[in-house]
């Protein structure tokens, strides 16, 4: 019962049912405003006066920000803002892939790199670009808007040999995983999941005539939802991905990781920090609330003593990278050893394959920089500005999946739509159309 009669309950409702962090601001100073993170469907309540409200909404698993004037009146209760209008702003955070004349634009002057051992380095700008580009986006080219079926298919990979080439292969282990459509998009819950923190899962989306689109799978202890929805382009029906963390509050850690709360998360109503109670129910939790510290200048809480905090969960490369930078944090002056022992940390990392998550790689190549500026020693400088490059190399490959990292593979027997069965483990199969997904196969 409220006793103030200019005083509402307000139901804020998200324009998609995934995690928001809402911000309302008054449009008169008399008016308060509210800071509040929604539920895992986007909706919060809050009490307001009456008034003209600013309501910024962010989708915490992309990071689009749209941007809406409400007016709360007497008469309802609690009174019901659907938010709707189309986004003023979206930072680049945002999760859909680069038009492919966009991306020859901005890499057609690039020069050729050599391929490095490592099979994640392989560089989105091939040696053959130029010839490549010419037959794509040559005038006497069918244009690619007439394209208006193509296949699709998605499928899951786990590594067997970490570390090393050659380890991804089919993911056989799929109970309880099923895949579902609705509408025009194809949800898969990987909370069944959960719990199996050894498993190091791939994820990847093929279209006919694209590069796959990939990305490692967290298994929150919470749970993780991948989200494959038909989208238009002037290049035909393409595919976007996104993942989504159900639990709020880790949606916003993760969000948090790209630095985007300095001032702390804690100061949101409704968000529950449980850092302590959860300290160590999963390494991909444990390390979204590490880089999320880190983004706010504060020293992240491991479980565990040094060398080593994650035996268990080895394969991770964020791990390493966080760990790296604690062991600069924590020293009281640099030295040799030191810089030694940082950039070894680093170079393991990066053997491990790409990470998780986007806020890793900045971290790591700041640290490089870093390196490569500063280090005392002539030889690590050196060797720190050659791990820098091909950290460099890989970020070329790197697409827009908000908080995680995701990038393309640019080999051609990835191009047809189907993946080899022998490497991806098929969730679904189907074809796209210029406004339908059909689907041919699912796992059941």
């Amino acid at each position: 019962m409220i006793d103030d009669p200019d005083v509402h309950n307000v139901r804020i409702v998200g324009l998609a049912h995934v995690p928001y962090h809402f911000r309302l601001i008054g449009m008169k100073r008399e008016l308060s405003g509210a800071d509040l993170l929604s539920n895992k469907d986007g909706v919060a309540e809050t009490q307001l006066q009456a008034g003209t409200f600013l309501c910024y909404a962010e989708d915490l698993t992309t990071g689009a920000l749209t941007t809406t004037k409400i007016d709360i009146v007497g008469g309802l209760d609690p009174f019901i803002v659907e938010l709707g209008e189309k986004p003023r702003r979206t930072p680049v955070t945002s999760n859909f892939r680069p038009s492919r004349i966009q991306a020859y634009e901005s890499f057609r002057t690039a020069s050729a790199v050599p391929i490095d051992i490592d099979e994640d380095l392989v560089p989105v700008v091939s040696p053959n670009l130029a010839e490549y580009a010419a037959k794509q986006f040559s005038s006497a080219t069918t244009p690619l808007t007439s394209r208006l079926e193509k296949r699709f298919s998605i499928g899951l990979s786990i590594d067997l040999t970490s570390a090393r080439r050659g380890g991804w292969r089919a993911f056989q282990r799929v109970e309880g995983l099923h895949p579902r459509k609705d509408g025009n998009q194809i949800i898969i819950d990987f909370g069944s999941l959960a719990f199996r923190p050894k498993e190091r899962l791939r994820l990847s989306v093929g279209i006919e005539g694209d590069q796959v689109w990939q990305v490692n799978v967290p298994l929150f202890e919470t749970g993780l939802n991948a989200e494959i929805a038909l989208v238009k382009s002037g290049f035909g029906p393409e595919l976007a991905l996104r993942l989504v963390a159900p639990d709020p509050s880790l949606s916003l850690v993760l969000a948090g990781s790209s630095g985007s709360y300095p001032g702390g998360l804690e100061r949101i109503s409704g968000f529950q920090s449980d850092r302590r109670g959860k300290l160590d129910a999963d390494p991909w939790t444990d390390l979204s609330w590490a880089l999320a510290d880190i983004r706010a200048g504060a020293v992240p809480r491991l479980p565990g003593e040094g060398p080593w905090p994650w035996n268990k969960h080895d394969p991770i490369s964020d791990g390493y990278v966080v760990w790296a930078w604690m062991i600069a944090a924590s020293a009281d002056k640099t030295s040799l050893s030191l810089d030694q022992r940082c950039l070894n940390t680093l170079v393991q990392a990066r053997k491990l394959g790409r990470p998780y998550f986007s806020a890793t790689s900045e971290l790591a190549a700041e640290m490089l920089e870093a390196l490569a500026l500063s280090s005392i020693d002539s030889a690590i400088r050196a060797n720190a500005k050659y791990e820098a490059a091909i950290w460099s190399r890989r970020g070329k490959t790197k697409l827009k999946t908000g908080p995680f990292y995701a990038w393309e593979r640019p080999e051609r027997n990835l191009q047809a739509g189907k993946l080899p069965t022998g490497n991806y483990r098929t969730l679904a199969s189907g074809r796209l159309r210029s406004d339908t997904l059909d689907l041919e196969k699912v796992l059941e």
